[in-house]
């Protein structure tokens, strides 16, 4: 339990993010500062004087050992680049989905006050009528509800967000040691640059599917409990639809990426 408390998922995955794009984007600048200097020296060998032919072969040799490493250096260039996107997803995106849900899900209850708004006097028409409904009007009894949504639902919304991040915590935890079980048992080889590359994507696909699920229940405990008494179990925020969104296009940005 005490491990638990202490855990905090997100800003562990967010600060891994930033020390991996620091890593990534310091090795990228020294890499091209290196390669500059190599090729203007590579490229000023032959004009610094005029050299007896067994010298100019070792200077052309020497010049090709140059341009092999530079090959090699952008090769590494492009191999930490291979990272980059899943750093961004670390760093930026997967810290932001709570703040996201939770934003979307308020614009939505304030959009749905300025229904209520509009809709007030046509509610109070239907319920100075005796029946509490009428046919030209409807049933006040559903705008009762609906009003009953609004006043309850930032009070659930909060609930929802505490619940969130207490499940995340749990399931991240878990997905964490589950893994490295796996990776313990040797049931899982990472010894490759493919065999890496491919389970940090996997891992950062099921966070990022987790962390989603998770804060899900911001917009979930108000549907779910008003729909207990009647009232809409509707989503104002339409904050997994619109974080749905955002995922995909992340997805196929780290893929254009690649």
């Amino acid at each position: 339990i005490g491990q638990l408390v202490q855990f905090d998922p997100l800003q562990k995955i967010s600060s891994l993010g930033g020390d991996l794009i620091l890593k990534i984007e310091s090795f990228t600048l020294l890499t091209m500062m290196i390669t500059v200097i190599l090729a203007l020296g590579a490229s000023a060998i032959p004009s610094i004087m005029v050299l007896p032919v067994g010298v100019g072969v070792a200077f052309e040799a020497i010049q090709v050992i140059i341009y092999c490493i530079i090959f090699i250096m952008n090769l590494f260039v492009m191999v930490y680049g291979l990272f980059y996107p899943v750093a961004l997803l670390m760093n930026v995106y997967v810290p932001l989905i709570p703040f996201m849900i939770y934003t979307f899900g308020a614009v939505g209850w304030l959009l749905l006050c300025v229904e209520a708004m509009a809709a007030a006097p046509i509610i109070a028409i239907g319920l100075m009528h005796p029946e509490g409904q009428s046919d030209v009007l409807g049933k006040a009894e559903q705008g009762l509800m609906m009003l009953l949504n609004l006043m309850l639902r930032p009070v659930l919304m909060i609930l929802g967000l505490v619940a969130g991040i207490i499940v995340v915590r749990i399931v991240l935890l878990f997905l964490s040691w589950t893994i490295a079980e796996v990776y313990n048992s040797g049931l899982m080889s990472v010894g490759t640059i493919g065999g890496i590359f491919a389970t940090i994507y996997l891992y950062m696909a099921l966070v990022t599917y987790f962390v989603h699920k998770s804060f899900e229940l911001i917009n979930e405990v108000p549907d779910k409990v008003l729909s207990w008494i009647g009232a809409s179990g509707s989503s104002v925020g339409k904050a997994s639809e619109a974080t749905g969104k955002a995922e995909q296009q992340g997805s196929e940005g780290g893929k254009t990426g690649q």
